[in-house]
């Protein structure tokens, strides 16, 4: 048999969200006679729920990486780098497959000084979508652009996500690969137990014949929470039983709250928490 090819799925932290789900599922998902698969990870968390006890019982082989977090921090960031260089030279991987945009920025720093033969980009969402001012957005989307040439491949999560990229100049079409999410859908199939859906809507205050809408997302300002609110209320002026169902967390909570308060939404939007 041959030789299995070592992968390192790599994420800047182990907190609740959907780029951390994908690289969860993609380090069971591979099949292990043909991969070596490690879950890297920062070692931060946050007020979505901490997955490393998840992963750990499913399985997953995970390795810390010290200093790598989420947010912005010029002297943690340049200790994440030697960091993910000493884990590129002690894991030897032939593939290493980044999920969030400051692992897309780091990476490529650390690649220089140790090998990373195959290097491929999930992208969620792009860098300068939470930019928190003009000059910021130039200068994330100019770090991404030239970043660019590091990456084999870019593996967006939808069209739109690579049409963006491209708008901004990020790489060549030939490098992009639009695949969605997995989610397996036969968990949603209403007719899976009969009397679950209405279990489900009493335990959240709804009734069997409220017209419901449902959004899970981190409650943070690149998912644009505030404009859901605001939509909805257009929606429910035009349909009385309309209610949204959010499920998430996330640093805009409190402030979710106060606008569902503002816009008199107390008894239409339901948030489920994680």
């Amino acid at each position: 048999m041959s030789e299995t090819i070592r992968v390192i799925q790599l994420v800047p932290h182990v907190a609740l969200g959907g780029a951390t789900l994908v690289a969860m599922a993609l380090a069971e998902g591979l099949d292990p006679d043909r991969f070596e698969v490690t879950l890297a990870a920062g070692e931060g968390a946050g007020p979505e729920g901490n997955l490393l006890e998840e992963m750990r019982s499913r399985g997953i082989r995970v390795v810390t990486v010290p200093h790598l977090q989420r947010n912005p921090h010029p002297l943690r960031d340049a200790r994440a780098v030697m960091a993910l260089r000493d884990l590129l030279r002690d894991e030897t991987p032939y593939i290493v497959n980044v999920h969030g945009s400051k692992t897309r920025l780091l990476l490529p720093l650390a690649a220089r000084l140790a090998p990373a033969p195959i290097r491929v980009a999930h992208i969620a969402g792009w860098e300068w979508q939470v930019a928190s001012s003009p000059l910021a957005d130039v200068v994330l989307a100019e770090a991404a652009r030239l970043g660019a040439g590091s990456w084999d491949a870019f593996i967006a999560c939808s069209h739109a996500t690579r049409d963006q990229g491209l708008a901004r100049g990020i790489g060549s079409p030939d490098k992009y690969h639009p695949i969605w999410p997995p989610v397996d859908l036969d968990e949603f199939r209403p007719d899976r137990d009969p009397g679950e859906r209405s279990r489900v809507r009493a335990e959240l205050g709804l009734r069997d014949d409220d017209f419901v809408i449902v959004s899970a997302l981190r409650l943070a300002r690149q998912k644009a929470p505030l404009d859901l609110l605001r939509m909805t209320r257009l929606v429910t002026d035009r349909r009385p039983d309309a209610r949204l169902l959010m499920i998430g967390g996330g640093p805009m909570e409190d402030e979710v709250r106060r606008e569902i308060a503002r816009r008199g939404l107390e008894g239409v939007v339901v948030m489920a928490g994680v």
